[in-house]
């Protein structure tokens, strides 16, 4: 019986384990990019004036994003992760200075929420603000549909300086979008999954290593060792639908040469220390010599 050809449109962090663990089940597997390298919205490029390495896209995980973490176990590439003991993040503020959102040794339930109440960038009444908002965000679930996580936080009454020190560099991190544009619902899932869930859950895992060496590349051999095809610099431009079923496709492929450079795209992740300014600089990696393990903040 010849084994079912399937076509994965995109080499994302989606894209790559759809592809991989089809090949593994079987099928015969072809995964299109259309741009020259993969990765998605999290992909690492030097950067032609500095040599630097830059990441773009959300280069922190916490230990709630149990299917990314399988992942990368599944293609073994957890090793290049760092996890922390307990949630400790640090934040900087140009005028006040270093803050952190750091779980107390308590029992797991209670870490993350005494982490947000002794958080010092922010005053007292903005930090039970804070927990509250995050309570409400957290239950609200359907109800956010169609609202963006800036709407989301004035609707619970957030301060312009809980938002800027606190809960923008929050969304950007994880969800790697402005909160004037990012969806309030996976947002108040993080907070549901991460904060409220128990001290495993809210722990952050930084990667050892540049975004793209953290999985494409593993990724890739994977998807290779079960039979499949990778495909960089093809783009899809249609596909020819029957009914319930897609017989056909048609792609063209782009001269890598061509393509625009990464460095001319939008980045917004934030540096390994989240910041507290409107427009943050992407995390920076030096291409001359080895990357080295992040702190654990």
């Amino acid at each position: 019986m010849t084994a079912r050809h399937v076509v994965v449109v995109g080499g994302g962090f989606a894209g790559l384990a759809a592809a991989v663990r089809l090949a593994r089940a079987g099928a015969r597997t072809t995964l299109l990019e259309r741009r020259p390298f993969l990765g998605g919205r999290a992909y690492s490029f030097a950067d032609p004036v500095t040599g630097e390495v830059v990441d773009n896209g959300p280069h922190a995980l916490m230990g709630a994003y149990t299917e990314a973490l399988d992942f990368l176990r599944e293609i073994g590439a957890s090793a290049k992760l760092r996890v922390q003991p307990r949630l400790r993040v640090a934040l900087a503020h140009p005028e006040l200075g270093l803050g952190e959102v750091a779980a107390p040794a308590v029992p797991g339930p209670l870490q993350a929420p005494l982490a947000l109440l002794r958080y010092r960038l922010l005053g007292r009444g903005d930090r039970v603000r804070l927990f509250a908002g995050a309570l409400r965000l957290a239950a609200r679930g359907r109800g956010l549909a169609g609202r963006t996580v800036a709407e989301a936080l004035a609707d619970v009454g957030q301060s312009p300086a809980a938002c800027a020190r606190f809960w923008h560099p929050l969304a950007i991190a994880t969800l790697n979008e402005t909160p004037e544009t990012a969806a309030a619902a996976p947002f108040a899932a993080v907070l549901r999954r991460a904060f409220f869930a128990g001290a495993r859950a809210a722990r952050f895992a930084l990667a050892t290593v540049p975004l793209s060496e953290l999985y494409t590349t593993d990724a890739r051999r994977a998807i290779e060792a079960g039979g499949g095809t990778v495909v960089t610099g093809a783009a899809v431009a249609s596909l020819a639908l029957e009914a319930e079923r897609t017989p056909g496709r048609s792609c063209c492929a782009t001269d890598a040469a061509s393509a625009p450079t990464p460095s001319s795209w939008p980045c917004r992740a934030p540096r390994s220390s989240a910041c507290c300014r409107p427009r943050c600089a992407p995390r920076r990696r030096s291409a001359r010599s080895p990357p080295s393990a992040p702190r654990r903040s």
